[in-house]
């Protein structure tokens, strides 16, 4: 993958916008737009203002994601939050740029919050893990009770809500199977 791409990869991952990105980095939106596109060629100044500016190391701008056997990330101190849902709800458990068909997302839920069918998760088949208190899981016609180390393997999952039942946080481990 080209360095541009894989910036623009990033950049979006992270739900920035070019003007965003340029502000962070001390960067112009225009040198930035021709280097996602492939016009222009960054200097490693740049690489590191950009960087930087992604939250990333430069090292990351140069790894290949695809035919790894194997990806090893450590516990972020400042989590990844899912770009488009509530920022206390969904927190990403492994980088999103990376090119990896399974998406870990942990759902946090505070007492008798509940997610509208827009919020909760999407994906063509996904595990859902009951990490800590109870949860309902509402799909057209089912309604599920996730408890402490309950599992729900769902396929085109088509929900109405997800509700904290518990008298405290609860939390699930969705993995997600992206296409």
């Amino acid at each position: 993958m080209e360095i541009g791409v894989k910036i623009k990869k990033i950049r979006l991952a992270k739900g920035l916008a070019l003007k965003e990105l340029a502000a962070k980095s001390g960067l112009t939106s225009s040198f930035l737009s021709q280097l996602e596109n492939g016009i222009t060629a960054p200097s490693v100044a740049s690489l590191h203002k950009i960087a930087d500016a992604l939250g990333i190391k430069i090292a990351n701008l140069f790894q290949e994601g695809e035919g790894a056997e194997f990806i090893f990330l450590r516990k972020q101190r400042n989590p990844h939050l899912l770009p488009g849902y509530p920022e206390s709800n969904y927190e990403i458990l492994a980088s999103s740029v990376l090119d990896i068909k399974m998406l870990p997302l942990l759902l946090k839920l505070k007492v008798n919050e509940v997610l509208a069918a827009d919020a909760c998760p999407q994906g063509e088949e996904m595990l859902g893990v009951g990490l800590q208190g109870k949860l309902e899981v509402a799909l057209e016609g089912k309604n599920f009770m996730l408890e402490q180390f309950d599992s729900i393997y769902l396929v085109k999952p088509k929900f109405t809500s997800i509700k904290n039942m518990a008298g405290d946080e609860s939390r699930i481990l969705w993995c997600v199977l992206r296409q």
